[in-house]
């Protein structure tokens, strides 16, 4: 700007913060492949970036093949692929040469590297023997509970894990896994029987590649806190097992697994929302409150890297404060949070004698809490229909 005359000039420009789009629902999908070393990963965009970085169905690397073109056959919108080498065919006394390539060092400095993903899949569990003896019911819970263990490698995390074919097998491995991390994954049953042919064979491929593409698909129209169930799948000509064989894998009260059903003229499709906890009791009794918390966490941590180093007073505790207040009034809005007001849904502190001691701002620390009520689904549907058979006032 020119000044003609000696004085004072102002120019105002309005300053807006980029959001950082923060992606929900990335999968990390673990397996064995037929090219690639031990500890090769990579993103796909669609299945042809598979085969052309991972091979193709041969031998003992069909089970994630198969899971990940049952993902983008419905509708998966990319993802990651870790490679855990060449498999084989596993046998009892091999399998636990599975739960040992699952602590590879590279799977879990990868995990906490790539900052984008939020879900993880290892298909190739299904390989584990379905015999309802002891020693498999153990081997099926060390391989959970590792998959488990990768999510507390970094905030964000949430596993998508298969279970047993056999429903008694399937019932035992439920009632009797016992782990701390439980909350952060849900299991699906059973498998699903698909129009893919292996050769002579009808190929049948875990569940955990249509879910998680069924997530995408929720987080994409309606959002991470909407539950991803009631989903038809693609390419599905039926599930392996009858929901009516599930008598003892579904319990409200309990752990539970999310049934895979078919119902007539409505096609097959998701029917659960439960995560792996058995506690009834539990705030993260559901997928989508489970992923909604850890969604905001991601987001709300993004806000905050923004003040890391600023002056640690009022006027950086107001920018912060009103930042994440907009932030989560757009969620409310959109139909994330519950409460019919602002102060219903959310609240959000930060301040000295609110959140803070003198004592914290000397230690650098600036600390802020934030309050949400979030929504619960509507599981269970009662209908009570009156009849009135004397309509028209006669008694």
């Amino acid at each position: 700007m020119n000044s003609q005359q000696p004085g004072v000039s102002v120019t105002e420009e309005m300053l807006s913060v980029q959001k950082a789009a923060v992606a929900s629902a990335v999968p990390l999908f673990i397996g064995y492949t037929e090219k690639q070393p031990v500890g090769a990963f990579s993103d796909i965009a669609n299945f042809s970036d598979y085969e052309a970085m991972f091979g193709n169905a041969d031998g003992g690397n069909a089970t994630l093949y198969y899971t990940v073109k049952h993902f983008f056959d419905n509708g998966g919108l990319g993802g990651f692929i870790f490679s855990l080498g060449k498999g084989i065919e596993f046998d009892v006394n091999q399998s636990e040469e599975m739960i040992t390539d699952l602590q590879t060092p590279a799977l879990r400095q990868m995990i906490n590297t790539e900052q984008s993903i939020t879900l993880l899949s290892f298909p190739d569990i299904v390989r584990l023997p379905d015999l309802n003896t002891n020693s498999v019911v153990l081997l099926w819970q060390q391989a959970w509970q590792q998959v488990l263990g990768l999510c507390q490698v970094r905030p964000g995390l949430f596993a998508v894990l298969d279970s047993p074919d056999d429903p008694q097998l399937a019932e035992r491995c439920l009632t009797q896994f016992s782990c701390n991390d439980k909350e952060s994954g849900s299991a699906y049953w059973p498998r699903l029987v698909t129009p893919y042919m292996d050769g002579q064979e009808v190929v049948m491929v875990p569940a955990s590649g249509a879910v998680i593409a069924g997530i995408q698909k929720v987080d994409s129209v309606k959002g991470v806190w909407s539950a991803p169930a009631n989903i038809a799948l693609s390419h599905v000509t039926r599930p392996s097992q009858s929901h009516q064989n599930a008598s003892g894998l579904f319990n409200p009260q309990a752990a539970s697994f999310n049934l895979i059903r078919s119902f007539p003229g409505r096609g097959t499709r998701i029917w659960g929302c439960r995560t792996f906890t058995d506690d009834d009791h539990s705030s993260f009794r559901y997928v989508q409150v489970r992923r909604l918390i850890s969604y905001c966490e991601t987001q709300l941590s993004s806000l905050g890297r923004m003040f890391v180093f600023e002056p640690n007073n009022e006027i950086t505790w107001y920018k912060l404060k009103g930042l994440v207040h907009n932030w989560l009034q757009q969620l409310w809005q959109q139909g994330g949070l519950y409460g019919m007001q602002e102060e219903e849904a959310f609240a959000v502190l930060l301040g000295l004698h609110e959140t803070m001691t003198p004592e914290d701002i000397l230690d650098g620390k600036m600390i802020m809490n934030v309050r949400l009520s979030v929504l619960a689904p509507a599981e269970f549907i009662d209908l009570n229909l009156r009849f009135d058979m004397n309509a028209d006032g006669n008694t």
